[in-house]
């Protein structure tokens, strides 16, 4: 493994580690595992159907999946998990909730803006930054299935969650 590469893969541990520590603090280690395997499962669709990837090495696009489950987890919960349902503590008049879900969808708005001027860049960007190239397909790819995977399962949550309490008891 070359220099660059090590490089790579210790930006990609670096960021792995960030992304759930900081993220810690809303969401549970279960669903951020669970944005990241949406993101490994996005990127793997990609380059299996992608005749034109020749390879594909790393983990930034299952990276992309797990902060953008996260954020979606953020907008979806928005509140701390030592904080029960019921308490809305006040800052300054807004709430923790507002504030999470603003951070929230501030991320995904920055991450969207990203994988959209990537988008608009060269398919594979010949030596982009890193010194070799970059797939940015898996980086949407990962960021969608991440993000989808964490909203299908916490809906599915919550539809049983209100399924269970709208049938009487027996």
């Amino acid at each position: 493994m070359g220099a660059l590469e090590s490089l790579a893969c210790g930006g990609n541990a670096l960021a792995f580690v960030v992304i759930i520590l900081a993220s810690g603090f809303w969401i549970r280690w279960p669903l951020q595992m669970l944005a990241l395997c949406g993101g490994y499962a996005g990127v793997a669709v990609a380059v299996a159907l992608d005749p034109n990837c020749s390879y594909y090495a790393g983990a930034s696009g299952a990276l992309h999946g797990l902060l953008a489950g996260n954020a979606v987890a953020m907008a979806w919960a928005a509140r701390p998990l030592d904080r029960p349902a019921h308490d809305h503590g006040q800052a300054a008049g807004v709430t923790s909730e507002r504030w999470t879900r603003l951070v929230a969808i501030v991320v995904l708005a920055v991450m969207a803006l990203k994988l959209w001027l990537q988008a608009g860049s060269m398919r594979e960007a010949p030596l982009g930054g890193w010194g070799f190239p970059v797939y940015h397909p898996a980086h949407v790819v990962g960021a969608l299935g991440g993000a989808v995977l964490v909203l299908w399962v916490l809906a599915a949550r919550a539809l049983l969650a209100t399924k269970g309490q709208s049938e009487p008891c027996q």
